[in-house]
């Protein structure tokens, strides 16, 4: 009885292969042409051509191996796991039957194209697990574009199936719960759109999950540039029922992807178009008219990966907005208690609001710099409106529970982080509520201790240094001042007349100083 195979190549618009045979982004590109929307032609490597090569290749073990290895905290030895696994691929043969579908493909591919066997396509890998609702493993896997060629296809496929195994995947498919043999890859080639812009739309704003606007990134070239952050794109506000631009930034568009004799290249965007808007008002709406019909068809938001060509829109890829609805984080640690917070000192190495990544990076200095400086749910530092402060209140209960008067504490730490406005006092923690055991402290809560206050309750006082840049509009809005309702010595960016009344918040971008 002859064995029945799974087929290794299939057509892109082949809408009835799922996700086990072509993957998140090949069962989203089959489906968004299946619909008539403007998706590039191409065809699927599939997972049984992924499967084969590792059988008969012999790599199933060699990947056991290397990926026992691999923890989430250690990115050395994921990256060492991911270099063995890649080495392994590149020195095997791709299998005879594998290797002649993919050329029979691309030849047709190419006769449709009209470019007489040399049609320049976009190799992209197509994971099993990828462009899901809860889980999109975006930039996970390997893309090639510009690929010319049967021999340089192939070679581009067997490059994407090592992609599985990058460092990357590896970890977040680890913190994801989900095992090595769980997960498998197709590979999507589709003719390459010689766009003149490209970037991305989201259906929802990505920020807020707010579906009443759509967000749109745009740059010039191809969309390369966009999707890996190596430019700064115009960002457009559009709204989903009218396609009418609600908000246009421009951004400084400095380098544009282009393609090269070989793959592609980045060179500097031409003066004259690097302030200028990259879609009109006109193709602005078309964009959103588009990003509808994908979001009604998936039946909610998505990101849309989008190219411009001869006036014509491409979609090159969908997947569902995976962070929507989730509860935003609120960056404001004084809601934790009733502590002081300065951020002076503090304000002179991070002047402005911190990104993720920034804050990411000081956790990581600060747990190695200070370890000692913070007890058990009681950090000695944190976040109010999104910059970084100090908390002076647990310096002090630290002291204090070795027998250090405040005054003598804020002496101590006067010269860093300032002095302390009249009237201003230092709420402190109670020495009773941490017990000097030989290696640990009690924190105030614990059975027998006094309760702490609400999680929702606002800090009394925040103390800014003489140097600090007026604050962002997120700025804490309970911040409370000296009962004396004056500024204290020196303002910056405010007068006095502009400092509130006892008890209240000040006027919204003031700032008073220490």
């Amino acid at each position: 009885m002859r064995t029945q195979y799974a087929p290794l190549v299939i057509p892109l618009t082949d809408t009835g292969a799922g996700l086990p045979a072509v993957g998140g982004k090949g069962a989203s590109l089959a489906r968004l042409a299946g619909a008539g929307l403007p998706v590039p032609g191409g065809f699927c490597v599939t997972t049984e051509a992924y499967r084969r090569f590792v059988a008969e290749a012999g790599l199933a073990a060699d990947i056991r191996a290397a990926v026992a290895g691999v923890r989430i905290d250690d990115p050395d030895a994921a990256e060492a796991a991911a270099r063995r696994i890649r080495e392994a691929f590149a020195a095997r043969e791709m299998p005879a039957e594998t290797t002649q579908a993919i050329a029979e493909a691309y030849a047709r591919l190419a006769d449709g194209d009209g470019a007489g066997g040399d049609t320049a396509v976009a190799v992209r890998s197509s994971a099993t697990a990828e462009d899901l609702p809860d889980a999109s493993f975006a930039g996970q896997q390997d893309t090639y574009l510009n690929i010319h060629g049967a021999g340089a296809v192939q070679d581009a496929v067997r490059r994407c199936w090592a992609s599985l195994w990058t460092a990357r995947a590896m970890i977040y498919r680890a913190r994801r719960g989900i095992a090595p043999d769980e997960v498998s890859i197709a590979v999507v080639v589709q003719q390459l759109v010689p766009a003149e812009a490209a970037g991305v739309l989201f259906t929802a704003d990505p920020q807020t999950g707010d579906t009443r606007r759509m967000v749109v990134n745009a740059s010039w070239g191809l969309g390369e540039s966009v999707v890996s952050g190596q430019v700064t794109p115009d960002t457009l506000v559009l709204d989903p029922s009218s396609g009418r631009v609600l908000e246009q930034h421009l951004g400084d568009k400095t380098v544009m992807t282009v393609r090269a004799p070989e793959g592609i290249r980045e060179q500097p965007v031409p003066d004259e178009l690097r302030a200028a808007p990259v879609l009109d008002a006109t193709q602005a709406g078309e964009l959103a008219g588009i990003g509808t019909r994908i979001a009604r068809l998936y039946g909610g938001p998505v990101d849309i990966e989008w190219a411009l060509h001869d006036g014509h829109f491409a979609v090159v890829q969908a997947r569902p907005i995976t962070v929507v609805g989730r509860e935003l984080e609120v960056w404001n640690d004084s809601r934790d208690g009733d502590f002081l917070w300065s951020n002076g000192n503090l304000g002179e190495a991070i002047p402005d609001v911190m990104t993720p990544c920034t804050w990411s990076l000081v956790q990581v200095f600060m747990a190695r710099a200070m370890a000692t400086a913070s007890l058990p749910g009681l950090r000695a530092y944190g976040r109010i409106g999104g910059r970084f402060y100090m908390n002076i209140s647990l310096t002090i209960s630290l002291g204090a529970a070795f027998g250090i008067s405040t005054q003598r504490m804020l002496a101590a730490i006067e010269p860093a982080f300032g002095v302390i406005p009249p009237g201003v006092e230092a709420p402190a923690r109670s020495s009773r509520c941490y017990s000097r055991s030989a290696r640990a402290w009690r924190r105030c809560g614990s059975p027998g201790a006094p309760s702490p206050p609400s999680p929702s309750s606002w800090p009394r006082w925040s103390v800014s240094p003489t140097r600090t840049r007026s604050p962002p509009a997120a700025a804490p809005t309970a911040r409370h001042w000296p009962a004396s309702g004056r500024c204290s010595s020196v303002c910056s960016g405010c007068s006095e007349s502009s400092c509130s009344a006892p008890g209240s918040s000040p006027a919204t971008g003031t700032t008073c100083s220490s």
